[in-house]
């Protein structure tokens, strides 16, 4: 393959805000670059350097890359402009290693990013953004406290003085984010418990999180406990001295397990895809809680902490660039065939399925909201706006599908989850308006959904579930010719009741032998 490494460096002056010492974070990516290059060289794939700039980026479709390995963090002092870089190559259509561009940009906000695990259910410090000065704080914030840039990554603007114990030294640091980082400041809870570090590996059903990393700290009586500029990046410092990692982190297999699960959980919350390092700490009773999620974390042999995990895991550095090349070989094959079948309207008999499109919100809202609907759904908690209009939006391997009888919504259908590696997915349909329930569409749909799986996407397997009370679903998937294959005991728990979920499959050859059936009635 020919494949060009994509980085960015900062020269003196540049920086658009913050202080003169944070171009050595800015600039740690060359020892990346060099490792990267040499492991690709290795694999024998031809290899070129591309430092951004405005030229270069204009210029990249005449390169004519098959890849690019994306270690690019903004462009010349601009270091907010790392999606927007991922997604010049998205317009190129030229595939890239590492998250998206939507990805990118949620990460880069510590705020949104937030907000998305607190709506996934998933546990990360209290916390508030703070536009203004003297902007009062919301009374559940209790001390100590940490204040935080909300757009910056590697400890910038993160100083050993950064916890605070009272008023005037939180006011002090918020004055000093929002008038040297130009930004908003995050206030959040500081949890002063254990950190570990979970860096993740993979893409859709290969995702894995590699062994713990925990920072350890050895540092003086009255300091802070955090991972600061100062301990990241000034060797020889006082707080970079007595921040070390440890890896493997000595845990107990509970606690761990904890960790990684909410760990993976903030990795899918967000998108990422490739490789990423999830920061967290255990709170009372080992409870973990979510820092910060960071995609493309640093690759550099010499210090970075996602490297140290690999090598725990006993993978080569050369594994890992190849395992994070071939999750993006992998998602622009996705792309590539998947790309027509996205638009696609499908007729059956009776109805019509269409994409789902984001001004279907409302509708979907209904009908995955509705009580009754509730019964049998995979996931029986409520749906908010804010989740399902996300969801819309994502670029992933789902095809989800409007039913409509004439020019009446009816229901929804999906194959999802799909693993183009493998050549499996998901299947689920609901019809939505409970006046067109029972009338047969729902079997007039799966089938449509076994012949757009089979026949358009090409794959080999399909999965579906049906809670024990859907007896409906479970008659439809028989008849259709899929397989009862088990029974997950007390797992889908609906007002008060732990009912068990029924699992089903049907293969390729299942699917033609059922079509080869004679017709009966």
């Amino acid at each position: 393959m020919k494949i060009g490494i994509l980085y960015n460096l900062v020269e003196e002056g540049q920086l658009q805000r913050g202080v003169p010492t944070d171009i050595v974070a800015e600039n740690e990516v060359l020892d990346a670059v060099s490792a990267v290059k040499g492991s690709l060289e290795n694999a024998g794939h031809e290899v070129l350097l591309l430092r951004v700039s405005s030229e270069l980026l204009g210029e990249l479709n005449e390169l004519d890359l098959d890849m690019i390995f994306n270690l690019a963090e903004g462009l010349g002092g601009d270091t907010l402009a790392e999606s927007k870089i991922a997604a010049l190559l998205e317009l190129l259509k030229i595939p890239y290693t590492g998250s998206d561009s939507r990805t990118l940009a949620i990460c880069h906000d510590k705020f949104i990013t937030k907000n998305i695990l607190v709506s996934q259910g998933i546990l990360t410090p209290a916390y508030q953004l703070i536009m203004e000065p003297n902007e009062p704080i919301n009374i559940e914030l209790s001390y100590p406290l940490i204040v935080k840039p909300v757009w910056e990554d590697g400890s910038i603007g993160i100083g050993h003085d950064s916890v605070v114990y009272d008023e005037a030294h939180l006011r002090g640091k918020i004055r000093h984010i929002l008038e040297v980082y130009l930004q908003p400041a995050l206030v959040e809870e500081f949890i002063d418990g254990r950190e570990l570090n979970v860096a993740i590996l993979g893409s859709g059903e290969t995702v894995r999180a590699l062994p713990l990393s925990e920072i350890v700290f050895s540092l003086p009586p009255g300091e802070a406990r955090v991972v600061s500029y100062e301990a990241k990046w000034i060797e020889g410092s006082k707080w970079y001295e007595g921040t070390c990692r440890s890896c493997p982190a000595e845990l107990d297999p509970d606690t761990a397990a904890r960790v990684i699960d909410l760990a993976l959980k903030a990795y899918r919350a967000v998108g990422c895809s490739g490789y990423a390092r999830v920061d967290t700490r255990l709170k009372e009773g080992g409870v973990p809680y979510v820092l910060e999620v960071n995609p493309n974390p640093c690759l550099s042999p010499l210090h970075s902490g996602f490297v140290a995990s690999v090598e725990a895991d006993k993978l080569t550095f050369d594994q890992l660039v190849d395992t994070v090349l071939q999750s993006a070989v992998e998602r622009g094959r996705l792309k590539e065939r998947f790309s027509d079948n996205k638009s696609e309207l499908i007729k059956t008999k009776n109805l019509t399925m269409r994409p789902v499109k984001l001004c279907d919100v409302d509708i979907l809202l209904g009908w995955f909201n509705d009580a009754e609907n509730l019964r049998f759904m995979d996931d029986s908690s409520h749906i908010s706006r804010e989740y399902l209009e996300r969801e819309l939006m994502k670029t992933s391997s789902d095809f989800d599908f409007i039913v409509s009888l004439g020019d009446k919504p009816i229901g929804f259908a999906s194959v999802y989850n799909v693993d183009g590696k493998n050549m499996r997915g998901e299947i689920s349909i609901l019809i939505g308006e409970m006046e067109f329930q029972g009338r047969g569409y729902g079997s007039e749909i799966l089938m449509v959904l076994l012949r757009f799986a089979f026949e358009k996407l090409m794959l080999h397997s399909l999965f579906a579930s049906a809670t024990v009370l859907n007896k409906s679903s479970q008659r439809i998937l028989a008849k259709a010719g899929f397989r009862k294959i088990g029974t997950r005991r007390e797992y889908h728990l609906y007002e008060g009741e732990f009912l068990d979920e029924i699992f089903f499959d049907i293969t390729e050859g299942d699917y033609k032998a059922m079509l080869s059936q004679p017709k009966t009635g």
